[in-house]
């Protein structure tokens, strides 16, 4: 009889722990969930906040370039020089229909905000990270406090580096996968908005899709 007792009190014993650890299992898995959920919650608010101030410098540089052109319309016209002359009343010839080859450019072409917005569906800023997917605000301010602050820069950071600077900011940032992340910022830097689309658009949350 005191067998059985105790053989019923170790299997009791036994319930009590595994019911436990899976109450335990079952609540961690629930708070990583909601933390994953807030996280998405704060980036979207970063993101939104960010257009919203992109926006506003976008209208203001609209008006300022408005007034300038009114500045422009209400001013003199200036009045033609005479023609130049060379010794005794001989005017000087200008070539007929003469018009200089330009120069082949070696400067890098402009950053064109509406291109990009065009292409991309956002109004973005020049050397903003936070236009590689996968990448927030928090990321692009720890990227910017380790040096990395241009697009070039972050085409040209080894993954290795960029995984240790996640992992240094704490557990919060090590699962990040940075591996597309110097791709997509090098054709943000050559302003090729169309194949960096196509390849956000393959991508999974900055990722490459699992197969």
């Amino acid at each position: 009889m005191s067998n059985q007792i105790n053989s019923d009190v170790f299997f009791i014993l036994i319930a009590l722990i595994i019911a436990a650890l899976l109450g335990f299992l079952i609540g961690w898995l629930m708070r990583t969930v909601k933390l994953n959920a807030l996280k998405k919650s704060l980036d979207a608010c970063y993101k939104s906040n960010e257009d919203l101030k992109l926006k506003f410098e976008e209208e203001m540089e609209q008006k300022d370039f408005d007034s300038q052109i009114e500045v422009l319309k209400k001013a003199p016209i200036p009045t033609p020089k005479s023609e130049t002359k060379i010794d005794e009343g001989i005017k000087v010839a200008s070539t007929y229909n003469a018009k200089p080859t330009p120069a082949p450019s070696l400067t890098k072409p402009q950053f064109n905000k509406a291109e990009a917005k065009d292409i991309l569906g956002k109004t973005i800023k020049e050397n903003d990270l936070k236009i590689v997917e996968g990448i927030g605000p928090k990321i692009a301010e720890i990227l910017n406090n380790d040096g990395i602050t241009t697009w070039e820069q972050l085409g040209n950071a080894p993954i290795s580096r960029l995984k240790n600077i996640l992992s240094d900011a704490g557990e919060r940032f090590a699962f990040h996968k940075p591996d597309t992340w110097p791709k997509q910022s090098k054709l943000a830097a050559e302003y090729n908005w169309n194949e960096l689309k196509k390849l956000q658009d393959y991508l999974d949350g900055g990722k490459e899709p699992s197969k």
